[in-house]
């Protein structure tokens, strides 16, 4: 059989042309479709066991460390190859034994991880700063659960504390009044006010509550345990400057003290079961009593869980949290939120560790 030379390049360079703009239209849209959600999944996954065995090293009173992942690049690399085979001859030696134009190409791609070691007096004073009052209003205000974030996020108001490494005979009072805040809140007759500056950020929060007719007898309650006097008619508005702090600067205004990502991190720690052999050697110190409640449960186990939300191992044991406590999933997962926004917030320039992996 006989082949044109010039029909033999045409359609070679065609067979080239066509694998190129293929791997050219398709690399880029199937490199993120493919790539970005595999990395989100991940990061989202070992920042989870990262934290969890935080809150297990602090059961056991040990030291623990964390890194954050602060950049991910990713290279990629299409390469095309394709051959032409011919015969020369009698045609019946090579009939039915060639493909006359054949096209290959293979993909590669190298990403780089780059880590923050999150250490020294930056980081820890990251960690305990409290909350923001800017943030706590925002977060009472958009939970589904307004009770269940006061409880998380208050250590004290108006003298009313909930500590997390004693008992204070005030904690049922504390109680009672966040009780009546988020009942409030959900009547809508309690809310925060926010004061912005001249650079227009926010330069403090206030208290509000309406005092209908309906809910003039909650608003009693509550401010009597909050030690301020009720107002005298109904109709009125009662505005209170909420202060950071144990103890207010004046009769306007109201303490208010939140819990710091350490802070959280400690009472959620005092949920990590412990095995007994451990507790009777001394490894780990005894539970703490405390006001507090831990608001995350983590198992122990000899063996791995089967289908956790999130799990390490950790001297010999496995520690995890059940896909189906959504008690804790929830409070993990706002403790989590609340960390890293922390973190990022208030980052600054640190030796950083680039990793790259093949």
């Amino acid at each position: 059989m006989y082949h044109s030379p010039r029909l033999l390049r045409l359609a070679a360079g065609a067979a080239l042309c066509a694998a190129a703009a293929s791997g050219c239209t398709q690399l880029g849209p199937s490199s993120i479709a493919n790539g970005r959600a595999a990395y989100t999944d991940v990061i989202t996954r070992t920042n989870d066991e990262q934290l969890l065995g935080s809150l297990v090293r602090l059961r056991y009173a040990e030291t623990t460390s964390m890194l954050m992942v602060t950049a991910v690049t990713s290279s990629s690399e299409f390469s095309v190859d394709s051959a032409i085979n011919l015969g020369f001859g009698q045609h019946r030696g090579y009939e039915g034994n060639l493909v006359p134009f054949s096209a290959g190409g293979s993909y590669r791609e190298s990403p780089t991880i780059i880590y923050e070691p999150l250490s020294g007096a930056h980081f820890l004073k990251q960690l305990v700063t409290p909350i923001s009052l800017e943030l706590y209003g925002l977060l009472v205000e958009s939970m589904s659960d307004s009770e269940w974030t006061l409880r998380l996020l208050t250590a004290s108001l108006a003298g009313l504390d909930c500590p997390v490494s004693y008992e204070s005979p005030r904690s049922a009072d504390l109680a009672r009044a966040l009780a009546l805040m988020a009942s409030l809140n959900r009547a809508g007759v309690m809310g925060f006010a926010y004061r912005t500056g001249d650079d227009d950020h926010v330069a403090g929060v206030d208290l509000v509550l309406d005092n209908t007719e309906a809910a003039s007898h909650d608003i009693a309650a509550l401010l009597q345990l909050l030690g301020k006097p009720a107002p005298e008619k109904t109709g009125e508005h009662v505005r209170l400057e909420l202060q950071m702090g144990r103890i207010p600067s004046g009769p306007e205004a109201l303490s208010l003290l939140t819990r710091s990502p350490m802070e959280l991190m400690r009472l959620a720690s005092q949920g990590v079961q412990v095995p007994d052999e451990q507790l009777a050697a001394g490894i780990a110190p005894a539970a703490v009593m405390s006001s507090a409640a831990p608001f995350v449960k983590v198992h122990c186990g000899s063996k791995q869980p089967t289908d956790p939300f999130v799990s390490v191992e950790y001297r010999g044991y496995w520690f995890w949290v059940e896909s189906n406590d959504i008690a804790s999933k929830r409070g993990f997962s706002t403790m989590q939120t609340l960390l890293l926004s922390c973190l990022h917030e208030g980052s600054a320039a640190k030796p950083q560790l680039t990793l790259p992996v093949n």
